[in-house]
């Protein structure tokens, strides 16, 4: 999996710490320093070149713009600031994203949505392990793509099945494995998609499809076209 070097600057060690919890779920992300001024970022970035920047701009001394004009090549920029009249001139620079702080869980989401898109330009890789957010009231989840288990819909909503927890989110099928690897994850049948590498074992039926057994105990059944499907995907890995 493609990993991503991440930088924070901020001069409140509180925001810091803050956005690297809001982070922490973000697996393929590494955070490879937090800096709590211009001379800093700037010597962090020589030195580790990282391909995000959590960047506050006002700041003792010299700005978070004052920063990017010492740089000669911008990363992936996502602007995190108390003050909202920066807005424009950060969106000339071609940032990613503005936040404002207290930055909420599902605005953190979105401009990583936003940034997970700008990278995957560069590295088409990365659009299979973006992890997924889901809300369920004030709680919310990001899962792995690599934990599923398997999926099960009916009428437009999906239910994500990983061996710790069942979430819910509103969703067709067919949408919703455009973000799933095709070489990992298999439709078996009109409703259900499993995740090839939590097969256990699989049994081929008289009519053609196949009763698969999940590692984590669950039987699912196959349509005869989708047993062939599946048969190629394994073979395959």
């Amino acid at each position: 999996m493609q990993t991503y070097k991440v930088l924070i600057v901020d001069d409140e060690k509180a925001a810091r710490e803050e956005l690297r919890e809001q982070l922490r779920p973000y697996s393929m992300l590494e955070i490879i320093g937090m800096a709590q001024h211009v001379q800093q970022a700037r010597e962090m970035i020589i030195a580790h070149t990282p391909d995000i920047i959590f960047l506050d701009i006002e700041m003792p001394g010299l700005s978070g713009f004052d920063l990017l004009q010492q740089l000669p090549e911008l990363p992936a920029i996502i602007f995190v600031t108390a003050f909202d009249q920066y807005a424009a001139k950060a969106f000339d620079i071609h940032a990613v994203d503005y936040l404002l702080k207290p930055v909420r869980i599902e605005r953190f989401a979105m401009a990583m949505e936003r940034v997970f898109d700008r990278l995957s330009l560069r590295h088409q890789d990365l659009q299979y392990s973006r992890p997924i957010f889901i809300k369920n009231g004030n709680m919310a989840t990001l899962i792995q793509p690599i934990d599923i288990c398997y999926i099960n819909a009916v009428e437009n909503y999906i239910t994500i099945i990983t061996s710790e927890q069942k979430s819910v989110l509103k969703s067709s099928l067919q949408q919703f494995e455009q973000r799933l690897d095709p070489t990992v994850f298999c439709r078996i049948n009109r409703n259900q998609v499993v995740n090839i590498w939590h097969i256990d074992t699989t049994k081929a039926l008289p009519n053609g499809s196949m009763t698969i057994i999940l590692k984590n105990g669950v039987m699912l059944e196959t349509s005869v076209r989708q047993a062939s499907r599946l048969k190629q995907i394994a073979r395959s890995t």
